[in-house]
């Protein structure tokens, strides 16, 4: 702790751990830009050329505060992403920079940030919805940053329209930051190419001077709540100016929108406000052409009984409480078999999220945008809700001995099974490559963390012999 006579600046010495060197020296210019007001010298250099450190003197204080830089997350001898799982974050997600405190040899977590030059669009936009679930859930202010008002060009530098995310990738970062009473935001910046008539439309919505003042807060332990106020703000300007671009069946209105907000002022969950003032269609695309019957099947009854989770179009739809049972009864009559604790489970009393994953491209490898949309759908719904996972898309086949045998230890090996497994409350796998699973799973299955002793005999060398998942 600093003496009387000197600022309240708690940490004197300032580590950043990036994922590669280019992404320390950013996220050391947004310190600096923060500082600049209070900023006297910068110094260095020095130490190594791996791991440089720099001195930052103050007009306030005597003593400089030093940074020093920790490039690619795992080669230390602390992994700082330890820290972050042990603080509660629930997946093995990085961000491009953690900025840590040092004090009387402890490293304390003050906050992460993901830097995003291009508006993430498509499936894309919800790749990094993991990121901000797991920071969040480990109380660790995340800050997504992207660049707005920019445009991309065609092969003959004509400028093409710009591609902008869903509202409910922006939304779900603000429901989620309420429930947890934690700083996971996404933060507009103004594009270096924006032209006027984009300044002028997202004028409510860039947030480059609150990016500093709260970068400046988390580093020097101020109190931000003014700066959540109006970064929570200008996210739901987007989110109601994206809502009232898009068509009825892409997103809810910018009047829902702000409705949907209002609800969760009001204690009311996302999903209860779905169900009981908008009910809107559900209707899943397919973009995979192998699929079991069964999994054509279970796709008509989402259609039949799903909700849109705020768009028709978005994998993920919400099962009203009074339908779940008739939807469960459904689902056991197209199987044989099912375990009683997962039908039990599945005929509960309560409004039903369900995530749509396809997940795997055809050769079996893992689409890595879809980590992000169990935690998307966990994040809108909140920790309250039940929410259900149904996989369908072609995994390989040693998949599936693996989450039979060792549910953990397909996690540990794969970001995708990761993201699944940490935010759903059930499974249900229907895939054309599946000959093993019992189809139906529980939470309890899941946090099994290793073979029961009946099973062991019959997985245990299709388990090891594994290489890949």
């Amino acid at each position: 702790m600093n003496d009387e006579n000197e600022s309240s600046v708690q940490y004197n010495s300032i580590h950043i751990h990036g994922d590669n060197i280019v992404e320390c020296e950013r996220a050391f210019e947004l310190i600096k830009k923060s500082l600049e007001g209070s900023l006297k010298e910068v110094s260095g250099p020095e130490f190594s050329v791996t791991c440089p450190r720099y001195q930052l003197r103050l007009t306030e204080q005597d003593t400089p505060i030093t940074i020093t830089f920790y490039p690619g997350f795992g080669r230390w001898d602390h992994d700082i992403l330890i820290s972050i799982k042990e603080r509660g974050g629930r997946l093995r997600e990085a961000a491009d920079a953690i900025v840590t405190g040092v004090n009387g040899g402890a490293e304390n977590l003050l906050f992460a940030i993901e830097f995003c030059g291009a508006l993430p669009a498509g499936n894309n936009a919800w790749q990094r919805n993991g990121r901000a679930y797991s920071f969040g859930a480990a109380k660790v202010p995340y800050l997504y940053i992207s660049e707005l008002g920019g445009f991309e060009l065609d092969s003959d530098r004509t400028r093409k329209a710009a591609r902008m995310p869903n509202p409910a990738v922006p939304f779900s970062f603000l429901s989620y930051s309420i429930e947890m009473c934690a700083t996971v935001f996404p933060i507009y910046i103004t594009a270096p190419g924006a032209d006027e008539e984009s300044r002028k439309k997202f004028a409510e919505v860039f947030a480059d001077r609150e990016l500093t003042e709260v970068v400046r807060a988390l580093l020097l332990q101020e109190d931000h709540g003014q700066i959540f106020a109006r970064l929570k703000s200008k996210v739901m300007s987007f989110v109601i100016k994206r809502g009232d671009e898009m068509r009825t069946d892409e997103s809810l209105s910018g009047v829902q929108w702000q409705e949907a907000l209002d609800s969760l002022s009001n204690e009311q969950l996302l999903p209860g406000y779905l169900v009981q003032e908008i009910r809107g269609p559900f209707a899943k695309r397919v973009t995979i052409k192998k699929l079991t019957d069964r999994a054509k099947a279970i796709i008509e009854l989402g259609k039949r009984y799903g909700i849109g989770l705020t768009s028709k179009i978005l994998p993920m739809c919400l099962i009203d409480s009074s339908d779940r049972r008739n939807f469960a009864s459904e689902i056991e009559r197209l199987y044989e078999g099912l375990d009683d604790d997962f039908l039990s489970w599945l005929s509960r009393d309560k409004h039903l999220a369900v995530c749509w994953i396809t997940g795997f491209k055809p050769a079996g490898d893992d689409s890595r945008p879809d980590r992000g949309l169990p935690p998307l759908t966990r994040m809108l719904i909140g920790s309250d809700h039940d929410m259900m996972t149904i996989v369908y898309g072609p995994a390989l086949e040693t998949t599936w001995p693996i989450l039979e045998g060792n549910p953990r230890l397909l996690a540990e090996r794969n970001g995708l099974w990761e993201s699944i497994l940490e935010t759903s409350d059930a499974l249900l796998v229907e895939s054309v490559t599946d000959g093993v699973s019992r189809k139906g799973y529980i939470r309890a299955h899941c946090d099994v963390p290793d073979v029961p002793p009946s099973r062991r005999s019959m997985l245990k060398q299709r388990i090891f012999d594994t290489l890949s998942v």
